[in-house]
């Protein structure tokens, strides 16, 4: 195990002022019973915690508030880390939980899959695309572990959270769509705008016949709302789809734009993927060589979830790979988000409700399917603000997306 070290003392403008009592947590652990100390720290997020609700009950915070350093690796959540009112701090005592200084920190939602083998059944290997056959690999999620696929979400929200997604060495695979990049054209809304039915112009969608759960996502009737939908039947004659309730949010139009995805039929490029959830066999048209590449899925809910809590830091974390929302903050006073990586998140990344002065800086946002931060507060009537802040922060975007993807 890594020497760990820690400090009675901080010198700050010539004055020595207390120093936080340290608590450390490490992905090596054995087990969890450890006494937080650098020779025998706690193994989870939530032992930590309850140590500090302990001390908090024996005799307060300390002078200087508890710094629980995490120490580098993988920490794989399921859950979130739940933190209600009684595990605040206070504006001279904080509660920070942050990596260990030069150590990489990955709070983790998503789990390895291993075990692909080339593509044998002669059913499966009809229903892909020429090009992708011997190319495409399979296994099956149920003997790893994995059975909760989740829910893939219509309209516009992945509500409660998205269903399951992949990513190789920590880049998001596309779940197979057509066509594999821009839009298809509505030819037309046979039933009328709110009719439930769109038409197409070509015989691309006569493929998509046998596919169990075809679905699209697009601009249907205006170019600033995006929603997505479930085919019910696809009429190769007529050349009309009829989705299943609920339909697109404003319907559909002539000229509005589309892609279709979940169609085990389109997997034709790498970096496409499909999950046959009756059997829970995932396909792949492995990026990069598998030998040397990690496959992941995402099966955690989310990392943080904060009620009423206040003066509570999170520095230097890499969260990645969860379903829902990867930070939800609901009232409190500063909870602070501080040099931290959000990527490959299910829905948003950070949801602020109501509270005061919490703040997000210096963090980046990668490949996040609804959005990055969403902020309430404050008193409309009263014209009270809340005074959060949001400062330093960017969000980037790969070339491969996840379909959930309303962009």
């Amino acid at each position: 195990m890594k020497k760990r070290m820690f400090s009675l003392g901080i010198l700050v403008s010539g004055w020595l002022v207390a120093a936080p009592l340290l608590l450390h947590v490490a992905p090596d652990s054995k087990d969890d019973t450890g006494v937080g100390s650098p020779a025998a720290p706690f193994a989870t997020l939530e032992r930590a915690r309850d140590d500090i609700r302990r001390r908090k009950q024996d005799g307060g915070l300390p002078p200087g508030g508890v710094t629980v350093v995490l120490h580098g690796g993988d920490y794989l959540r399921i859950e979130a880390l739940k933190l209600e009112e009684q595990d605040s701090g206070t504006a001279d005592s904080p509660i920070v939980y942050a990596a260990a200084q030069g150590e990489t920190v990955v709070l983790n939602g998503a789990r390895t899959v291993t075990g692909f083998v080339p593509v044998t059944d002669p059913v499966v290997l009809e229903r892909l695309p020429e090009a992708a056959r011997g190319k495409v690999v399979q296994t099956v999620l149920g003997p790893q572990g994995i059975t909760d696929f989740g829910q893939i979400g219509l309209r516009t929200r992945q509500a409660p959270q998205a269903g399951l997604e992949v990513f190789v060495d920590g880049k998001p695979m596309t779940l197979a769509r057509w066509p594999n990049a821009g839009f298809a054209q509505v030819a037309g809304a046979p039933k009328g705008p709110k009719g439930g039915a769109f038409a197409y112009s070509d015989d691309r969608a006569r493929r998509w016949v046998g596919e169990p759960d075809a679905r699209g996502c697009g601009y249907w009737a205006h170019d600033w709302a995006a929603s997505n939908v479930a085919f019910a039947s696809i009429d190769p004659e007529t050349r009309i789809i009829t989705t299943r309730e609920p339909h697109s949010v404003y319907g559909y139009r002539k000229g509005g734009r589309y892609y279709a995805y979940n169609l085990l039929c389109e997997l034709d490029q790498p970096g496409e993927w499909y999950l046959d959830r009756a059997s829970g066999t995932l396909y792949l048209w492995p990026p990069a060589d598998l030998a040397q590449a990690k496959v992941e899925v995402s099966v955690g809910s989310g990392f943080l979830a904060l009620n009423n809590v206040s003066h509570v830091q999170f520095r230097r974390l890499t969260l990645q790979g969860c379903r829902g929302e990867a930070v939800t903050i609901r009232g409190g006073e500063r909870v602070e988000l501080v040099g931290c990586i959000l990527r490959n998140l299910g829905t948003r990344a950070v949801s602020i409700t109501d509270g005061t002065g919490h703040r997000v800086a210096g963090c980046d946002f990668y490949d996040i399917n609804e959005g990055g931060i969403q902020i309430s507060g404050g008193d409309r009537a009263s014209l009270t603000p809340a005074k959060h802040e949001i400062e330093g922060s960017e969000e980037h975007t790969s070339e491969l997306q996840s379909p959930n993807t309303i962009s």
